[in-house]
């Protein structure tokens, strides 16, 4: 019987800085326009938009062109646990006008000066690869910084079968999913944990981005792929 693998924090960071060679790969890259095409009517009037969990920053690159036609008067922000996905973001739209800062999550300074200020965060393909320790802390963390009437959108597989993306590790014959994806989420019970955590739901959405395609490829991909394997969860302090 294979074990399942347990991941240190040391191991993630490894993980990560190696994929982070290859940001083709990132969903971000991939459906992070078009995300935020969908969502920008409430985005308008947002003063501070924040990516929690921006790893190599491409999502802020859409928000930033987004933005730039769209939402003027925004500060955009970023915030990772990687120092080095942090100093490669500022160093890379530091000369952007709307562009902020990224900031570590650690920092509690720079933290500090944002709490209770951000309009809209995205948290985008993050939740899926946290324990309970560290899902506490981002979750505490993202109420901590919206504002009164803020929202934070939630992206997530939805309803994933873990086991479909399982490998083999060989050096001890443990089990870990290809993208280091540790729980999967459902509208049931994404909903229940926010509640616990004092966010009210506002908004669900299960799709899938390919049908996101344009017409005709749409139509193509809304045949090939047709189960809703994306959950967006729209939600607000209570």
């Amino acid at each position: 019987m294979y074990k399942k693998h347990i991941w240190t924090d040391e191991q993630i960071k490894i993980f990560w800085n190696y994929e982070s060679r290859f940001p083709e790969n990132y969903w971000s890259r991939n459906f992070g326009k078009d995300l935020i095409k969908k969502y920008s009517r409430y985005l308008k009037d947002a003063k501070i938009i924040l990516d929690l969990g921006c790893g190599d920053g491409g999502l802020i690159e859409s928000i930033l062109e987004v933005a730039n036609n769209n939402f003027k008067n925004s500060s955009i922000y970023g915030v990772d646990t990687s120092d080095k996905s942090i100093k490669k973001i500022n160093k890379t739209f530091t000369n952007h006008p709307l562009f902020s800062k990224a900031v570590l999550a650690s920092n509690k300074i720079e933290m500090k000066k944002i709490q209770n200020e951000v309009d809209f965060i995205f948290c985008c393909e993050v939740i899926e690869h946290l324990y309970d320790k560290n899902l506490s802390k981002l979750l505490k963390s993202a109420k901590n910084l919206l504002s009164e009437k803020g929202l934070i959108l939630f992206t997530t597989p939805n309803n994933e079968d873990l086991t479909k993306g399982l490998i083999c590790n060989p050096i001890n014959g443990t089990l870990f999913h290809r993208w280091q994806h540790v729980r999967s989420w459902n509208r049931d019970t994404l909903t229940k944990k926010l509640t616990q955590f004092g966010f009210k739901v506002i908004h669900i959405n299960e799709t899938n981005t390919w049908w996101w395609a344009k017409f005709p490829k749409n139509l193509f991909n809304r045949w090939r792929y047709r189960d809703k394997g994306s959950l967006f969860v729209l939600a607000t302090k209570q």
